[in-house]
């Protein structure tokens, strides 16, 4: 590193050093919590799954992915 450019990375780095945690706990505030929401949702529609017979616990709605979401939404759908 350039001395003349010495000053500024420093101050850049502290920076860096300060916003990476920032990121990291983005993780537990931010995603965690949604998860959280999501779960209850898809939980949801598992419960209309399992009233209509398409499945037997609305928990294992939540093992499905996404596709298979879909699909047994659809199927849902189309039988009303």
């Amino acid at each position: 590193m350039p001395e003349e450019h010495r000053a500024e990375f420093d101050d850049l780095l502290e920076e860096a050093r300060f916003t990476y945690r920032l990121r990291d706990e983005r993780g537990i505030f931010s995603d965690i919590w949604a998860s959280g929401i999501v779960r209850r949702a898809v939980v949801a529609g598992g419960r209309r799954l399992a009233a209509r017979g398409r499945i037997q616990d609305p928990e294992h709605f939540v093992d499905a992915d996404f596709e298979e979401m879909k699909a047994l939404r659809r199927k849902l759908a189309e039988r009303g």
